[in-house]
């Protein structure tokens, strides 16, 4: 499945003085230039936001939290994963009833 696109946002009226901001620093970029969006989708379509982060912890070597791959993933991105594995805690607290559906945005339950 392919990620969802997002919408265009607004383009900004800034002065032709103001200078770009550096976001170099930020996880999100690092995240991103050193695994790429593809492997980075991919990695995380198959393993979600927590293991993702410990799979990228490991191959950066940086802490990295589960919230930078889910701002990745939800807000910056829009994609979205099926999980089909009934054995899965996730699964079987929205079957029963116990967790809203509305609160996984992300994930397609199938």
């Amino acid at each position: 499945m392919q990620p969802k696109k997002h919408k265009q946002h607004k383009k900004h009226n800034y002065p032709k003085t103001r200078k770009p901001r550096n976001t170099s620093y930020s996880m999100t970029y690092r995240v991103l230039n050193e695994i790429g969006k593809e492997k980075l989708y991919e990695i995380w379509k198959d393993n979600g936001h927590r293991k993702t982060s410990d799979i990228v912890t490991k191959m950066l070597g940086v802490w990295v939290t589960d919230m930078v791959i889910q701002y990745i993933a939800q807000r910056k991105f829009h994609w979205t994963r099926v999980v089909t594995d009934k054995s899965l805690p996730i699964y079987k607290g929205v079957i029963s009833g116990n967790m809203p559906v509305s609160f996984y945005k992300s994930i397609i339950f199938a």
